[in-house]
């Protein structure tokens, strides 16, 4: 059983990347009566180029967002992609669920400790919501695999050189070893706040 941090209303729209853990919320939302517009943020590169023929050979309703102008000088490229992905995401005329989960929870809470300010990631900003942060990964999953539902690995992922991508493979193992029970006590703090969660639709 998955429990959702938030209400979420009848027509949305729901950020795709191709990852098991997109996929999988499109199917569980798919078997609810809500009208679902798929929705994937091209970053113009050959993963994200991959990622879309995937998408669009498989979710015929699929809306596409671009680029819209060229990387500041003082971004690095993960910022400049996530400031352009929200940046469209916002612009959307209602709510945009996104796939953010318990695994993801953990890896940010530990990338904001590093810098000296430890946060979770919040359950709505402004009209995106993320109602699968109490979900671990593995639980999306398995929704996959009970439906038979395909989905793509970004390989960037596993490009070390990236910040996140160090902590997801070589620092969160180690603090596991330490911490077992790191998840449990962050799932404790979005469980603590659940009922305010459910008043923002």
């Amino acid at each position: 059983m998955i429990r959702l941090l938030t209400k979420i209303p009848e027509n949305i729209y729901l950020g795709l990347s191709g990852g098991v853990d997109s996929v999988a919320c499109h199917t569980f939302f798919s078997n609810s009566r809500r009208t679902i517009i798929p929705v994937f943020f091209d970053h113009g590169t050959e993963t994200s180029k991959k990622a879309l023929g995937f998408l669009r050979s498989r979710y015929s309703n699929l809306l596409v967002g671009k680029i819209q102008r060229e990387k500041g000088k003082k971004e690095s490229w993960e910022e400049y992609w996530r400031n352009e992905r929200y940046n469209y995401l916002y612009n959307l005329n209602g709510p945009v669920v996104v796939c953010h989960h318990l695994d993801d929870v953990v890896e940010t809470w530990l990338f904001s400790s590093f810098h000296g300010t430890p946060k979770l990631i919040p359950v709505q900003t402004r009209n995106i919501v993320r109602p699968f942060l109490i979900t671990d990964k593995d639980r999306l999953k398995e929704i996959c695999i009970k439906w038979n539902k395909e989905w793509i690995e970004d390989e960037s992922n596993f490009d070390d050189s990236y910040m996140r991508n160090h902590i997801r493979h070589n620092i969160l193992p180690e603090i596991l070893k330490v911490n077992p029970g790191i998840k449990k006590t962050l799932k404790k703090k979005y469980l603590e706040k659940s009922n305010q969660y459910l008043n923002h639709f």
